[in-house]
Protein backbone atom coordinates (compact mmCIF):
# COMPACT_ATOMS: atom_id res chain seq x y z
CA UNK A 1 0.00 0.00 0.00
CA UNK A 2 0.88 3.36 0.02
CA UNK A 3 0.26 6.31 2.06
CA UNK A 4 0.97 9.59 2.57
CA UNK A 5 2.30 9.18 6.37
CA UNK A 6 4.40 6.68 8.56
CA UNK A 7 2.66 4.76 10.81
CA UNK A 8 2.66 6.33 14.58
CA UNK A 9 3.74 5.24 17.64
CA UNK A 10 1.25 3.84 19.85
CA UNK A 11 -1.81 2.52 18.51
CA UNK A 12 -1.22 5.25 15.12
CA UNK A 13 -4.20 5.83 13.20
CA UNK A 14 -4.22 5.67 8.96
CA UNK A 15 -5.11 9.83 8.89
CA UNK A 16 -4.83 9.53 4.88
CA UNK A 17 -6.23 7.11 2.00
CA UNK A 18 -3.13 4.71 1.03
CA UNK A 19 -2.80 2.19 -1.70
CA UNK A 20 -2.07 -1.39 -1.65
CA UNK A 21 1.24 -2.50 -3.08
CA UNK A 22 1.24 -6.11 -2.28
CA UNK A 23 -0.38 -8.98 -0.03
CA UNK A 24 1.73 -10.68 2.64
CA UNK A 25 2.95 -13.63 1.46
CA UNK A 26 3.68 -16.43 3.99
CA UNK A 27 3.65 -17.12 7.71
CA UNK A 28 0.90 -17.42 9.77
CA UNK A 29 -0.36 -13.93 10.03
CA UNK A 30 -2.63 -11.84 7.37
CA UNK A 31 -1.53 -8.57 5.86
CA UNK A 32 -0.15 -6.78 3.01
CA UNK A 33 3.00 -4.24 1.91
CA UNK A 34 2.49 -0.58 2.20
CA UNK A 35 5.02 2.34 0.49
CA UNK A 36 4.44 5.67 2.53
CA UNK A 37 4.85 9.13 1.02
CA UNK A 38 8.84 8.71 1.50
CA UNK A 39 9.20 5.59 -0.20
CA UNK A 40 9.85 3.78 2.76
CA UNK A 41 8.04 0.13 2.51
CA UNK A 42 6.71 -1.29 5.17
CA UNK A 43 4.49 -4.41 6.35
CA UNK A 44 1.71 -4.22 7.94
CA UNK A 45 0.16 -7.50 9.63
CA UNK A 46 -3.49 -7.83 11.44
CA UNK A 47 -4.07 -9.61 14.70
CA UNK A 48 -6.40 -12.99 14.23
CA UNK A 49 -10.08 -12.23 14.02
CA UNK A 50 -11.56 -12.18 17.51
CA UNK A 51 -7.92 -11.18 19.62
CA UNK A 52 -7.03 -7.42 18.66
CA UNK A 53 -3.40 -6.67 19.69
CA UNK A 54 -3.24 -10.20 20.94
CA UNK A 55 0.13 -10.61 18.44
CA UNK A 56 0.81 -6.89 17.90
CA UNK A 57 1.18 -6.29 21.97
CA UNK A 58 3.20 -9.27 21.96
CA UNK A 59 5.79 -8.59 19.69
CA UNK A 60 5.88 -4.82 20.91
CA UNK A 61 6.52 -5.72 24.19
CA UNK A 62 9.46 -8.39 22.52
CA UNK A 63 10.77 -6.20 20.38
CA UNK A 64 11.30 -3.24 23.40
CA UNK A 65 12.69 -5.73 25.91
CA UNK A 66 14.92 -7.93 23.36
CA UNK A 67 15.95 -4.40 21.68
CA UNK A 68 17.05 -3.42 25.35
CA UNK A 69 18.81 -6.08 25.69
CA UNK A 70 21.10 -5.40 22.70
CA UNK A 71 19.64 -7.33 19.63
CA UNK A 72 18.90 -6.10 16.37
CA UNK A 73 14.98 -5.98 15.41
CA UNK A 74 12.99 -4.81 12.91
CA UNK A 75 11.08 -0.99 13.23
CA UNK A 76 7.75 -2.07 14.12
CA UNK A 77 4.96 -0.09 15.23
CA UNK A 78 0.81 -0.92 16.21
CA UNK A 79 -1.06 1.13 14.18
CA UNK A 80 -5.25 1.38 13.71
CA UNK A 81 -6.77 2.31 10.91
CA UNK A 82 -10.08 1.91 8.80
CA UNK A 83 -11.47 0.12 5.52
CA UNK A 84 -11.87 4.09 4.39
CA UNK A 85 -8.17 4.85 4.94
CA UNK A 86 -7.13 2.13 2.31
CA UNK A 87 -7.07 2.02 -1.64
CA UNK A 88 -5.55 -0.36 -3.53
CA UNK A 89 -2.60 0.85 -6.02
CA UNK A 90 -3.79 1.49 -9.33
CA UNK A 91 -0.65 -0.86 -11.08
CA UNK A 92 -1.98 -4.10 -8.32
CA UNK A 93 -5.46 -3.24 -9.51
CA UNK A 94 -5.07 -3.38 -13.24
CA UNK A 95 -2.93 -6.45 -12.71
CA UNK A 96 0.25 -4.21 -14.52
CA UNK A 97 2.76 -6.28 -12.91
CA UNK A 98 1.63 -9.98 -13.43
CA UNK A 99 -0.31 -9.47 -9.44
CA UNK A 100 -3.61 -8.52 -9.39
CA UNK A 101 -5.63 -7.92 -6.39
CA UNK A 102 -9.21 -7.08 -6.48
CA UNK A 103 -11.06 -4.69 -3.92
CA UNK A 104 -13.14 -7.85 -3.48
CA UNK A 105 -9.47 -9.35 -2.66
CA UNK A 106 -8.59 -6.79 0.10
CA UNK A 107 -12.32 -6.95 1.68
CA UNK A 108 -12.29 -10.68 1.93
CA UNK A 109 -8.46 -10.62 3.58
CA UNK A 110 -9.97 -7.81 6.09
CA UNK A 111 -12.46 -10.14 7.19
CA UNK A 112 -9.60 -12.01 8.76
CA UNK A 113 -8.43 -9.20 10.95
CA UNK A 114 -8.79 -7.93 14.31
CA UNK A 115 -10.92 -4.84 15.17
CA UNK A 116 -11.53 -2.41 17.96
CA UNK A 117 -14.17 -1.76 19.76
CA UNK A 118 -15.10 0.60 17.24
CA UNK A 119 -14.91 -1.20 14.38
CA UNK A 120 -11.31 0.00 13.23
CA UNK A 121 -8.23 -2.73 12.81
CA UNK A 122 -5.57 -4.09 15.03
CA UNK A 123 -2.27 -4.15 13.22
CA UNK A 124 0.91 -3.49 13.27
CA UNK A 125 3.01 -1.98 11.01
CA UNK A 126 6.93 -2.94 10.38
CA UNK A 127 9.28 -1.12 8.36
CA UNK A 128 11.24 -2.50 5.97
CA UNK A 129 15.06 -3.75 6.97
CA UNK A 130 17.43 -1.79 4.94
CA UNK A 131 20.30 -3.10 3.49
CA UNK A 132 21.45 -5.30 0.78
CA UNK A 133 19.06 -8.64 2.03
CA UNK A 134 21.52 -11.94 2.74
CA UNK A 135 18.89 -14.60 3.93
CA UNK A 136 18.98 -16.51 7.15
CA UNK A 137 22.52 -17.08 8.84
CA UNK A 138 23.34 -20.86 9.50
CA UNK A 139 23.07 -21.68 13.00
CA UNK A 140 26.06 -24.09 12.85
CA UNK A 141 28.44 -22.63 10.60
CA UNK A 142 29.83 -19.36 9.85
CA UNK A 143 28.57 -17.15 7.06
CA UNK A 144 31.06 -17.44 3.83
CA UNK A 145 32.48 -14.92 3.08
CA UNK A 146 31.83 -12.48 6.28
CA UNK A 147 35.58 -11.34 7.56
CA UNK A 148 33.84 -10.22 10.62
CA UNK A 149 32.04 -13.68 11.64
CA UNK A 150 35.15 -15.78 13.63
CA UNK A 151 32.81 -18.05 15.32
CA UNK A 152 30.53 -20.73 14.69
CA UNK A 153 27.14 -19.63 15.26
CA UNK A 154 26.88 -22.71 17.97
CA UNK A 155 29.29 -21.26 20.57
CA UNK A 156 28.56 -17.06 19.99
CA UNK A 157 27.12 -16.87 23.46
CA UNK A 158 24.48 -14.13 22.31
CA UNK A 159 22.49 -16.80 20.53
CA UNK A 160 23.21 -19.30 23.50
CA UNK A 161 22.06 -17.15 25.99
CA UNK A 162 19.45 -15.41 24.03
CA UNK A 163 17.43 -19.04 25.12
CA UNK A 164 17.71 -16.89 28.67
CA UNK A 165 15.33 -13.95 27.53
CA UNK A 166 13.12 -16.21 25.18
CA UNK A 167 12.31 -18.18 28.10
CA UNK A 168 11.21 -14.80 30.16
CA UNK A 169 9.39 -13.58 27.29
CA UNK A 170 8.06 -17.26 26.25
CA UNK A 171 9.05 -16.13 22.74
CA UNK A 172 8.57 -20.25 21.89
CA UNK A 173 8.57 -19.46 17.96
CA UNK A 174 12.64 -19.13 17.73
CA UNK A 175 13.88 -20.99 14.93
CA UNK A 176 16.06 -20.89 12.35
CA UNK A 177 13.92 -18.35 9.52
CA UNK A 178 13.47 -15.73 12.50
CA UNK A 179 16.64 -14.66 12.10
CA UNK A 180 17.92 -12.50 8.82
CA UNK A 181 21.14 -11.11 7.93
CA UNK A 182 21.57 -8.05 5.55
CA UNK A 183 24.99 -5.94 4.43
CA UNK A 184 25.09 -2.40 4.99
CA UNK A 185 27.43 -0.41 2.39
CA UNK A 186 29.50 2.13 4.05
CA UNK A 187 30.41 3.96 0.88
CA UNK A 188 33.95 2.95 0.37
CA UNK A 189 33.81 -0.41 -1.27
CA UNK A 190 33.59 -1.82 1.92
CA UNK A 191 30.69 -2.32 4.48
CA UNK A 192 29.31 -4.79 7.20
CA UNK A 193 26.52 -7.34 8.07
CA UNK A 194 23.57 -6.85 10.40
CA UNK A 195 21.98 -9.86 12.59
CA UNK A 196 18.37 -9.25 13.16
CA UNK A 197 15.83 -11.13 15.48
CA UNK A 198 12.71 -11.33 13.37
CA UNK A 199 9.02 -12.34 14.17
CA UNK A 200 8.54 -11.97 17.87
CA UNK A 201 4.80 -11.68 18.02
CA UNK A 202 4.52 -15.45 19.31
CA UNK A 203 5.83 -14.44 22.65
CA UNK A 204 3.47 -14.16 25.81
CA UNK A 205 0.62 -15.40 25.22
CA UNK A 206 0.08 -15.38 21.54
CA UNK A 207 0.55 -18.14 18.24
CA UNK A 208 -0.07 -17.27 15.07
CA UNK A 209 -3.82 -17.78 15.00
CA UNK A 210 -4.95 -16.36 18.43
CA UNK A 211 -3.46 -17.44 21.70
CA UNK A 212 -0.59 -20.02 21.47
CA UNK A 213 -1.19 -23.96 22.16
CA UNK A 214 -1.00 -24.97 25.56
CA UNK A 215 1.92 -26.99 25.10
CA UNK A 216 3.79 -24.36 23.63
CA UNK A 217 6.61 -23.06 26.10
CA UNK A 218 6.88 -26.35 27.28
CA UNK A 219 7.32 -29.43 24.52
CA UNK A 220 8.85 -28.96 20.97
CA UNK A 221 6.87 -30.02 18.20
CA UNK A 222 9.09 -33.62 18.24
CA UNK A 223 9.71 -33.84 22.08
CA UNK A 224 11.23 -37.30 22.25
CA UNK A 225 11.57 -37.00 25.93
CA UNK A 226 8.27 -36.14 26.77
CA UNK A 227 7.15 -38.83 23.98
CA UNK A 228 8.61 -41.82 25.78
CA UNK A 229 7.57 -40.50 29.72
CA UNK A 230 4.28 -40.67 27.92
CA UNK A 231 5.01 -43.85 26.02
CA UNK A 232 6.58 -45.94 29.05
CA UNK A 233 3.82 -44.66 31.61
CA UNK A 234 0.75 -45.72 29.19
CA UNK A 235 0.10 -42.03 29.14
CA UNK A 236 -0.27 -41.67 32.81
CA UNK A 237 2.18 -38.85 33.66
CA UNK A 238 1.01 -35.29 33.57
CA UNK A 239 2.67 -32.58 31.54
CA UNK A 240 3.61 -29.20 33.26
CA UNK A 241 1.41 -27.53 30.59
CA UNK A 242 -1.62 -29.60 32.08
CA UNK A 243 -0.65 -28.25 35.70
CA UNK A 244 -0.39 -24.28 33.96
CA UNK A 245 -3.37 -22.53 34.43
CA UNK A 246 -2.54 -20.37 30.83
CA UNK A 247 -5.94 -19.24 30.15
CA UNK A 248 -5.64 -15.32 31.02
CA UNK A 249 -9.21 -14.47 30.21
CA UNK A 250 -8.11 -11.86 27.86
CA UNK A 251 -8.22 -11.41 24.27
CA UNK A 252 -5.65 -9.88 24.07
CA UNK A 253 -3.12 -11.69 26.69
CA UNK A 254 -3.96 -15.14 25.23
CA UNK A 255 -2.38 -17.79 27.22
CA UNK A 256 0.11 -16.95 29.95
CA UNK A 257 1.54 -18.03 32.89
CA UNK A 258 4.01 -17.63 35.54
CA UNK A 259 3.29 -20.51 38.39
CA UNK A 260 4.61 -23.69 36.87
CA UNK A 261 7.24 -22.07 34.54
CA UNK A 262 10.67 -23.06 35.04
CA UNK A 263 13.44 -21.36 33.88
CA UNK A 264 15.68 -24.40 32.86
CA UNK A 265 13.19 -26.27 31.07
CA UNK A 266 11.33 -23.80 28.84
CA UNK A 267 10.93 -25.30 24.95
CA UNK A 268 10.98 -23.50 21.72
CA UNK A 269 8.46 -25.20 19.29
CA UNK A 270 11.91 -26.30 16.78
CA UNK A 271 15.43 -26.67 19.04
CA UNK A 272 18.06 -23.76 18.25
CA UNK A 273 21.59 -25.56 17.73
CA UNK A 274 22.85 -23.11 20.14
CA UNK A 275 20.27 -23.76 22.61
CA UNK A 276 21.22 -27.06 23.01
CA UNK A 277 24.97 -25.96 23.33
CA UNK A 278 24.07 -23.85 26.37
CA UNK A 279 26.50 -23.97 29.29
CA UNK A 280 25.63 -22.68 32.93
CA UNK A 281 28.18 -19.76 32.19
CA UNK A 282 25.74 -18.81 28.76
CA UNK A 283 22.94 -19.31 31.33
CA UNK A 284 24.23 -16.64 34.35
CA UNK A 285 25.30 -14.32 31.36
CA UNK A 286 21.35 -14.35 29.88
CA UNK A 287 20.04 -14.70 33.25
CA UNK A 288 21.98 -11.28 34.40
CA UNK A 289 20.89 -9.22 31.73
CA UNK A 290 17.18 -10.49 32.35
CA UNK A 291 17.61 -9.36 36.04
CA UNK A 292 18.94 -6.27 34.77
CA UNK A 293 15.47 -5.00 34.21
CA UNK A 294 13.48 -2.96 36.65
CA UNK A 295 9.77 -3.70 37.55
CA UNK A 296 9.51 0.21 35.91
CA UNK A 297 10.99 -0.98 32.64
CA UNK A 298 8.86 -3.78 32.51
CA UNK A 299 5.78 -1.56 32.72
CA UNK A 300 7.07 0.94 30.31
CA UNK A 301 7.99 -2.09 27.78
CA UNK A 302 4.37 -3.60 28.53
CA UNK A 303 2.82 -0.04 28.55
CA UNK A 304 4.31 1.03 24.97
CA UNK A 305 1.58 -1.97 23.68
CA UNK A 306 -1.26 0.21 24.30
CA UNK A 307 -3.75 -2.33 25.22
CA UNK A 308 -7.42 -1.08 24.88
CA UNK A 309 -8.31 -3.34 27.80
CA UNK A 310 -6.91 -2.72 31.02
CA UNK A 311 -6.85 -5.70 32.67
CA UNK A 312 -3.97 -6.60 30.20
CA UNK A 313 -1.18 -4.40 31.31
CA UNK A 314 -1.44 -5.53 34.41
CA UNK A 315 -1.71 -9.17 34.34
CA UNK A 316 1.34 -9.09 32.02
CA UNK A 317 3.55 -7.05 34.38
CA UNK A 318 2.48 -8.58 37.09
CA UNK A 319 3.54 -12.04 35.43
CA UNK A 320 6.52 -11.15 33.48
CA UNK A 321 7.88 -9.84 37.28
CA UNK A 322 7.51 -12.99 39.08
CA UNK A 323 8.86 -14.88 35.50
CA UNK A 324 12.15 -12.63 35.81
CA UNK A 325 12.52 -13.64 39.49
CA UNK A 326 12.37 -16.97 39.15
CA UNK A 327 15.07 -16.59 35.95
CA UNK A 328 17.24 -15.15 38.53
CA UNK A 329 16.99 -17.39 41.47
CA UNK A 330 17.62 -20.13 38.67
CA UNK A 331 20.24 -19.49 37.21
CA UNK A 332 22.18 -17.66 40.36
CA UNK A 333 21.94 -20.51 42.33
CA UNK A 334 24.00 -22.47 39.29
CA UNK A 335 26.57 -19.38 38.97
CA UNK A 336 27.30 -17.07 41.81
CA UNK A 337 26.14 -13.99 40.97
CA UNK A 338 29.31 -12.07 41.74
CA UNK A 339 30.24 -9.98 39.09
CA UNK A 340 31.77 -6.24 38.10
CA UNK A 341 35.04 -6.55 39.82
CA UNK A 342 37.34 -3.70 40.68
CA UNK A 343 40.28 -3.19 42.28
CA UNK A 344 40.14 0.29 44.13
CA UNK A 345 42.25 1.87 47.39
CA UNK A 346 44.33 -1.43 47.86
CA UNK A 347 41.04 -4.05 47.62
CA UNK A 348 39.07 -6.07 45.21
CA UNK A 349 35.28 -5.10 45.35
CA UNK A 350 32.75 -6.87 43.87
CA UNK A 351 28.92 -6.78 43.36
CA UNK A 352 26.21 -9.39 44.56
CA UNK A 353 23.66 -9.26 41.82
CA UNK A 354 21.21 -11.25 43.56
CA UNK A 355 21.53 -8.67 46.91
CA UNK A 356 21.43 -5.78 45.18
CA UNK A 357 17.93 -7.00 43.21
CA UNK A 358 16.54 -8.04 46.57
CA UNK A 359 16.57 -11.91 46.35
CA UNK A 360 17.89 -12.45 49.27
CA UNK A 361 19.77 -9.96 52.19
CA UNK A 362 22.93 -10.10 53.43
CA UNK A 363 25.53 -12.74 53.09
CA UNK A 364 29.08 -14.29 53.35
CA UNK A 365 31.71 -15.05 50.79
CA UNK A 366 34.21 -17.85 50.78
CA UNK A 367 37.32 -16.43 49.30
CA UNK A 368 40.46 -19.33 48.31
CA UNK A 369 43.56 -17.17 47.39
CA UNK A 370 46.74 -18.84 45.83
CA UNK A 371 49.57 -16.48 45.00
CA UNK A 372 52.05 -17.20 42.82
CA UNK A 373 55.98 -16.05 43.42
CA UNK A 374 56.75 -13.66 46.85
CA UNK A 375 56.69 -14.97 50.44
CA UNK A 376 53.19 -14.96 50.72
CA UNK A 377 51.41 -18.37 51.78
CA UNK A 378 50.93 -20.40 48.32
CA UNK A 379 47.30 -20.44 49.33
CA UNK A 380 44.98 -19.49 51.93
CA UNK A 381 41.44 -19.38 52.83
CA UNK A 382 39.06 -16.32 53.64
CA UNK A 383 35.88 -15.59 55.06
CA UNK A 384 34.14 -12.88 53.64
CA UNK A 385 31.36 -10.88 55.44
CA UNK A 386 31.00 -8.15 52.61
CA UNK A 387 31.66 -7.32 48.96
CA UNK A 388 35.09 -6.47 49.47
CA UNK A 389 38.21 -8.14 50.08
CA UNK A 390 41.92 -6.14 51.49
CA UNK A 391 44.51 -7.24 49.49
CA UNK A 392 47.51 -5.49 50.93
CA UNK A 393 47.99 -8.74 53.23
CA UNK A 394 47.88 -11.62 50.41
CA UNK A 395 50.34 -10.49 48.06
CA UNK A 396 53.13 -9.95 50.35
CA UNK A 397 55.73 -9.92 46.62
CA UNK A 398 53.67 -11.93 45.02
CA UNK A 399 53.72 -10.96 41.08
CA UNK A 400 50.05 -13.05 40.69
CA UNK A 401 46.67 -13.60 42.84
CA UNK A 402 44.41 -16.26 41.94
CA UNK A 403 40.93 -16.18 43.50
CA UNK A 404 38.30 -18.43 43.62
CA UNK A 405 35.24 -16.68 45.13
CA UNK A 406 31.77 -18.75 46.57
CA UNK A 407 28.94 -17.67 48.39
CA UNK A 408 29.28 -19.33 51.65
CA UNK A 409 26.41 -22.26 51.83
CA UNK A 410 25.98 -22.08 48.49
CA UNK A 411 26.39 -24.77 45.79
CA UNK A 412 26.72 -22.40 43.22
CA UNK A 413 29.47 -22.25 41.18
CA UNK A 414 32.09 -20.00 41.76
CA UNK A 415 33.63 -16.86 40.17
CA UNK A 416 37.30 -16.91 39.64
CA UNK A 417 39.52 -14.30 39.52
CA UNK A 418 43.17 -13.65 38.29
CA UNK A 419 44.55 -10.23 39.65
CA UNK A 420 48.59 -9.29 38.90
CA UNK A 421 50.93 -6.99 39.71
CA UNK A 422 52.07 -4.03 38.45
CA UNK A 423 54.37 -1.82 40.37
CA UNK A 424 52.40 -1.65 43.49
CA UNK A 425 49.25 -1.97 42.23
CA UNK A 426 46.98 -4.98 41.70
CA UNK A 427 45.29 -4.82 38.40
CA UNK A 428 42.31 -7.43 36.98
CA UNK A 429 44.07 -10.22 34.69
CA UNK A 430 40.89 -12.57 34.10
CA UNK A 431 37.72 -13.08 35.60
CA UNK A 432 35.41 -16.39 34.93
CA UNK A 433 31.96 -17.43 36.10
CA UNK A 434 31.26 -21.38 36.58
Amino acid sequence: MRRSNTPKSGRGSYQHASACKHAKEGGWTTGFQIKDAEGEKWLVKLDPKGYPQLITGADRIACTLFHAAGYNLPHNEPVQFTRADLAIDEDLLRGAEGEQFTEADLDELLTRGATFSDGSYSASASHFIPGNVLGAPSTRRRRPGDLNDWYAHTNRRALRGLYVLCSWLNSWDTKDHNFLDTFIETGDSLGYVDHYLLDVGASLGAGGKGPKAPWNGYEMALDLGWIARRLFTFGFVEEPWRRARQESGIPSVGSFESDVFEPGHFKTYIEHPSFREMTDRDGYWGAKIVASFSDAQIEAAVEAAQFEEPRASEFLVRNLIVRRDKIARHWFGRVAPLDFFSTQDGALRFHDLAVEIGLVGARSYDVEVKAVGGRAPARRRILLTSAELPLADLGNGASQLSLKLSVAGSGAKPARVELTRRGSEWVLARVRHG
